[in-house]
This record gives C-alpha cells, sequence and structure tokens, in this order.
C-alpha cells in the first residue's frame, strides 16, 4: 500500500495525476452556447471517465457542481454580449 501512495506522489509531480473536482458519477451542470439558434443553456450532465477531461479543463468556466452557479454563468455572458 505504501508503494501505491508513493506512485501517487510520483504521477503528481510528472503533472501526470488528474485532481477530479468532484468524484465520478457525481451531477454536474454545464453551460452551453449553440450556434444553431438555441441560444445559451445549462444542461446537467454526469462526471464519468470519458467526458471528465473535457470537464475539469473547464471547470468554473463552463461547467460547476450546481445549477444554480451555471445558470449565474449564463447571466453573466448574456450581459456581455
Amino acid at each position: 500500500q505504501l508503494d501505491y501512495v508513493i506512485g501517487l506522489l510520483r504521477r503528481k509531480e510528472e503533472g501526470r495525476l488528474i485532481e477530479l473536482p468532484v468524484p465520478m458519477g457525481t451531477e454536474v451542470w454545464t453551460c452551453y452556447d449553440y450556434d444553431d439558434g438555441r441560444g445559451r443553456v445549462v444542461r446537467k450532465d454526469y462526471m464519468f471517465s470519458l467526458n471528465c477531461l473535457s470537464i475539469v479543463s473547464a471547470w468554473g468556466n463552463r461547467v460547476f457542481a450546481t445549477r444554480e452557479e451555471a445558470e449565474a454563468k449564463l447571466k453573466e455572458l448574456k450581459e456581455k454580449k
């Protein structure tokens, strides 16, 4: 078990360890800006292995832990437009 922890620390130092903002399977809320007439919307997603990199990279900018946070960001974006 100590070898496992040492391996995690090594990967973290090497920049190969991703720290997720929420656990896998958690509901997250994403702001989408559609160019096809739907406009800007908030949609429910889930953190899972296939999308975790895109969610982590967009966290706090386009992806949020609560619907309220996502809607606040959407309102901010609409006001800037």
